[in-house]
Parts: structure tokens; sequence; C-alpha cells
């Protein structure tokens, strides 16, 4: 019996403006997909939330799925590779901490 892939965090290089969309489509098609937001003000004090990493999604999944993620509008490349192995699991979650404390 083949033993199961484990799932890995990646992040994908998507087109100018098209992060929402592409993190939107992902979550049909992945684990779980993340982008992480920060919170601009304006100059008439509105605030508006912004990629923190401008044209980069993040998901957790199976190598073998990234190909198929190619046809999900707006997605460019993946950054992948036996070198980099993905994102640490301990990296994100950090990253996500650090993004949600300084959000409000």
């Amino acid at each position: 019996m083949a033993r199961a892939e484990s799932s890995r965090w990646h992040a994908i290089h998507v087109r100018a403006r098209f992060e929402r969309v592409v993190a939107l489509r992902l979550q049909d098609k992945v684990e779980e997909s993340y982008l992480p937001l920060r919170r601009v003000v304006g100059p008439h004090h509105n605030s508006i939330h912004v990629p923190l990493f401008p044209g980069y999604v993040f998901c957790k999944c199976p190598s073998s799925v990234l190909p198929s993620l190619f046809m999900v509008p707006g997605v460019l490349s993946a950054i992948v590779g036996e070198s980099i192995g993905g994102i640490p699991e301990q990296g994100n979650n950090q990253s996500a901490a650090h993004c949600d404390s300084r959000s409000t």
C-alpha cells in the first residue's frame, strides 16, 4: 500500500491584485489557504485591508495537487521544490500569530 503524501505549506505567486480571488478559489482545491492581510489607514481615517505579501497566497496541500492549481485564474507559479520542501508549519503559525496581533 502506498504511503499518503504529507501536506506542506506552499507559496503561490499570483497576478497583481488577484490575491483575494485566488485565495477564495483555492478553498475548494486545497486543505487550507491563507492570505495574510494588514490594515492601512487612509487620509480620511478609513481603513482597508491589503495583502501583507502582495502577489502571494499560501496554501497547505500535497505537492501532487500543485499542478492542478495552475487552472485557477490568476495563479502564475508556485514556490516548491525538494530543496526547500515547502514552508515549515511552525514558521507559518508564527507569521499568522504576528499578523493577527498587529491587525487589532
